[in-house]
Parts: structure tokens; sequence; C-alpha cells
């Protein structure tokens, strides 16, 4: 720089202020998702049946029931019957009299409750500039069909099947802004994705299917005290579904109704937060302590193996403190 005595100071001193260390931040989120499943059946089967006028079965109270299922067997012609899959799921008290060249019946008394719980803990992590964008994702790039081949008006095909690649999983973006006054304001994109099971169907003889995606996102601008806690978001969700099938007429008779009908309940409960906290790293120092932190963790968790599987405080959750 070529300048005047007088104002090579100014110079001097506005080069000295621009040429520092850029300040970067650490950003941890703890992402806590509690599922709880509840589901109950009670009910009863009939059914009639005669396997030597090949009439099977002649009369039953659930046509698509367990009874159905095994009934139908007696048509076969080697006349063997082949439990059915659901036959081990729930019946508590069955009985009967089944004949390869008479009538035959049966009853089945259901009754069943099942109880699930899942609980899923997301830790991810990222560090970045101030003022640079962040991105992190962990999943998978699931294959979505986008299109397939018809056959066309001469019987001739040229098969073919367009795919579009999508990831699915935890992605997390955040750009940071540092302000003079230890505030960090971030500018914040969220989401947690999922391929829904009902979803992976196989079409034809490819194993190509129309997928639906479970998405959960938060699009958000927030202010935040360096090293401070706090929540972006959350979700409670309460699902009850009840159904009742029964045989006209005598599904509604006090009492003895009970045995020509069956009902199913259940019960699903989902609670979904998701914590952060930025933390400010000034100095070489501060970089080696903040990884110092997360390599202790990793260590105490593959090697040592500490057994403990909860974390008391917050803090301790997105310190790794489990």
């Amino acid at each position: 720089i070529r300048a005047d005595p007088s104002n090579m100071i100014d110079l001097i001193g506005i080069i000295e202020s621009l040429d520092v260390r850029r300040m970067q931040v650490l950003i941890e989120a703890a992402i806590v998702e509690v599922t709880s499943d509840f589901s109950q059946q009670l009910g009863s089967e009939l059914a009639v049946g005669d396997a030597s006028t090949g009439t099977t079965p002649l009369g039953l109270t659930a046509p698509s029931g367990t009874l159905a299922q095994i009934l139908q067997g007696l048509a076969a012609p080697s006349g063997l019957i082949s439990p059915p899959s659901s036959f081990g799921e729930s019946p508590l008290i069955a009985g009967g009299k089944v004949s390869t060249t008479g009538t035959s019946f049966a009853f089945i008394v259901k009754a069943l409750a099942a109880n699930s719980d899942v609980n899923l803990l997301s830790t991810p992590s990222i560090t970045t500039m101030d003022n640079e964008e962040a991105k992190i994702v962990v999943g998978q790039n699931v294959p979505f069909r986008t299109g397939s081949t018809v056959t066309g008006s001469q019987g001739t095909t040229n098969p073919f099947t367009t795919i579009q690649r999508e990831d699915v999983g935890l992605t997390l973006e955040v750009t940071p802004h540092i302000n003079s006054d230890s505030l960090v304001r971030l500018l914040i994109h969220q989401e947690v994705s999922e391929v829904d099971a009902s979803s992976l169907t196989v079409i034809g003889s490819e194993a190509a299917a129309d997928l639906i995606t479970n998405k959960r996102t938060i699009d958000t601008t927030i202010l935040v005290e360096n090293g401070e806690v706090i929540i972006l978001g959350g979700l409670i969700r309460d699902k009850e579904t009840q159904a009742e099938s029964r045989v006209p007429l005598l599904g509604s008779i006090p009492g003895l109704g009970a045995l020509f009908r069956s009902r199913t309940k259940n019960i699903e409960k989902q609670n979904l937060l998701v914590f952060l906290r930025p933390t400010v790293l000034t100095s070489g120092a501060d970089v080696a302590a903040a990884s110092e932190r997360k390599f202790n963790r990793i260590f105490e968790v593959e090697i040592e193996g500490n057994g403990r599987n909860t974390a008391e405080r917050l803090s301790d959750l997105l310190d790794g403190r489990l």
C-alpha cells in the first residue's frame, strides 16, 4: 500500500481490525422421539363346515378369520389342513371337532393385548464459521420411481423405469451469525424423514415401489445466548382407533351377542422434541476443548461401555453424558 504518512497510520489500523481470526460455532442438536403403541383385541369366532359334500364352510361368523382358513383346508384334495399364519397370534381358548368325512365345527375366543414403546434419540452436531451455511445429512439415498413404460399399440415394449433419488433420514442445515454481545442468530432447517413401512410393496417382477415418506420439518430463525440450550419445536400426537365387527342381528343380542362380534382398540402416542445449543469457538483452545469432549464420549461408549443409557439433565444429553 502506498499512501501519505498521515494516512498510513489509519490504513494500518483498518487492516489490523479486519485481519483477525474468524470465529466458529459448534451447533449441537438433540432430537428426542418417543412413540407408544397399545392395541387390544377381544372377540370370538364360530364356524361349521361339511367336507363330505364339498361345502366348506357351511357358516361362520368371521369370513376372513382364523377358522375360515382352517375349514377351507378340508376342501383341499389332500385333506390336509395347514395352520394359518394368524393362528398363533391371539387365541387363548379354542375347541371343536374336525372331520374329513362329516360335519366339522369349531370355536375360538380371542383376547390379545400388545404394547410397544420406541425411544429414538439423535444428537447431530456440526461446526461452521460465522456467516457460513453448514449442512449434515445422516440417512439413506432412497430411489423413488417417477415413471415406467407401457405396452405400445403394436404390442411392442421398450421397458425402462425412471428413478429419482432423495435423501431420507436426518438433515440439519444452519447458518450462524455471531453478534458482539455473545448472542448467536441462527437460520435453521431441520428435517427428520423415514420411509413408511406400509408403502414397501413390490410391483410386478421389479422391486420398484411407490414409496411414502413420513416427514417432520422445522424452518425457523432464533436468537440464543452462547452455550444456552433452546427448544426449536415439538409435537405431541395422540391417536385412538376403535373397530367392531359383528354378525347382523345376532351380534346385538344382550349377553349372547358377545359370541358373534369382535372388537379392536388401538392407541398410539407420539412425542417429538428438538433441542439445540450453539457454542462460539473464539480460539484454538476452544476448538481443541470441544473436540476433546466429543472424543472422550466416543471412547467411553466404544471402549469402556459405562452401561448408562439415560441423561439426568438436558445439558448432559448434549454433552454426551448419557
